[in-house]
């Protein structure tokens, strides 16, 4: 049974973890307001499907964690093909993102999403962090309205973080970053959300 509680509280963690903004998260969703990220976080919209859809592939976590059916966000199955859908957009756009591409490249990014084999040594947050990052850096490069908003969050991570997100995006591949970025237990952000939101 579908929990407005769930996921409102589910929702704000995940972008409060991802240091976003409401801005921000209304940017990389494609919502055209705030209002709507606040309304959601408040409990007073209900999310469409294609809100849930579009948040489980952003974030990489699954559809039934964020209406509270599990208390696990990574699913396996999930990220697999989270993992192919962002990279099958990424390719299909080739022309748009030349810039992003040549970036990947020197990491061999191509060969860590097509090689199902490799993504086994990767935890999954690690691989949800990496759909994140990859999914935005995308976004930024090929959504033109509102694109100062991605590029303000670029600027917040590198200011956070002391690299920028590209970065991050190569540490996590090439495994020099072993632990999550963006960790959606434990509390190593401010404002991280009580423990107890998250039980059913």
């Amino acid at each position: 049974m579908f929990s407005k509680k769930f996921f409102s509280n589910r929702f704000k963690c995940l972008r409060i973890a991802h240091y976003l903004s409401s801005a921000q998260c209304a940017y990389f969703l494609g919502f055209k307001s705030t209002g709507s990220i606040s309304d959601m976080e408040s409990g007073k919209k209900t999310p469409l499907v294609e809100n849930l859809v579009d948040t489980g592939r952003l974030f990489g976590v699954s559809i039934d964690w964020l209406l509270g059916e599990t208390n696990t966000p990574y699913i396996l199955e999930n990220i697999v093909f989270t993992e192919d859908f962002v990279w099958d957009i990424i390719t299909r756009n080739v022309q748009e993102v030349p810039n992003l591409l040549e970036e990947f490249d020197k990491f061999d990014m191509p060969i860590a999403y097509t090689n199902k084999e490799k993504r086994k040594q990767y935890p999954l947050p690690i691989r949800a962090n990496i759909i994140f990052i990859a999914t935005t850096l995308f976004i930024i490069e090929v959504e033109q309205e509102q694109k100062r908003e991605g590029e303000v969050y670029k600027k917040k991570i590198e200011k956070n973080f002391s690299c920028t997100l590209e970065d991050l995006l190569r540490g996590l591949i090439l495994q020099e970053i072993k632990e999550p970025v963006f960790e959606l237990t434990g509390h190593p952000i401010e404002y991280r959300l009580s423990d107890s939101l998250w039980l059913p």
